[in-house]
């Protein structure tokens, strides 16, 4: 009986464990195609650096010359098939404060052209994105994620209220859409959005784009 009761127990638990673990490979596959789905079926993306894991010949890539606006706006004149076309950029671990409060120094800046909203991840739930006027004059506007909201704006409406970026005022326009974690690791609402070229104003004009 004891032999028997052994016997029954292992296979119990090799069972259990064989569909444990098939359940959790089946929810990882559904959570990465769900966040990758974001991208969105039609969009690609252009840049001088390889994206993903492995081992990678740096120096190789550094000998590639920078994406620029010029080249977005030469794919939207020569490629009939491209719909439209972003440029962007970003900064990380920058830290955003009000005359009370402050996030971490943890938020990612990222300057975009308007189109953004249409190649990418930047949804807004309330407000309005930065238009053209915004980008050519380089106005100090934002559209912000929720995790920024709740850290500057805790209970509070956000849009019309400024926030400063390195000693820049900086009025928000939007709230983004909020999105969740990406892979259950990375917050991809802890983030803000200006235009590029209030940008470059900020962290400097000599840096390569994405498109």
């Amino acid at each position: 009986p004891l032999r028997s009761l052994l016997t029954l127990l292992g296979i119990v638990i090799g069972v259990a464990t064989v569909i444990a673990m098939m359940g959790l490979v089946e929810g990882l596959r559904l959570k990465v195609t769900q966040d990758l789905s974001q991208l969105g079926a039609n969009v690609f993306e252009v840049t001088k650096w390889p994206v993903g894991f492995g081992q990678h010949n740096w120096r190789k890539y550094a000998k590639r010359r920078n994406l620029t606006e010029e080249d977005r706006l030469a794919i939207l004149a020569r490629c009939p098939a491209v719909l439209t076309a972003a440029s962007t950029d970003d900064e990380d671990l920058q830290k955003l404060s009000t005359a009370r409060t402050a996030t971490q120094p943890n938020v990612e800046v990222e300057g975009a052209t308007p189109e953004v909203v249409m190649t990418a991840w930047a949804t807004v739930a309330a407000g309005r994105f930065f238009g053209e006027a915004d980008l050519r004059d380089g106005r100090p506007v934002a559209a912000i994620g929720v995790d920024v909201r709740d850290a500057l704006f805790p209970g509070q409406d956000p849009l019309g209220q400024s926030f400063r970026l390195r000693g820049r005022r900086f009025l928000v326009v939007g709230l983004l859409q909020q999105r969740g974690s990406f892979l259950g690791l990375l917050s991809l609402d802890n983030r803000i959005v200006i235009p590029l070229t209030t940008f470059h104003d900020l962290f400097g004009a000599r840096r390569g784009l994405d498109i």
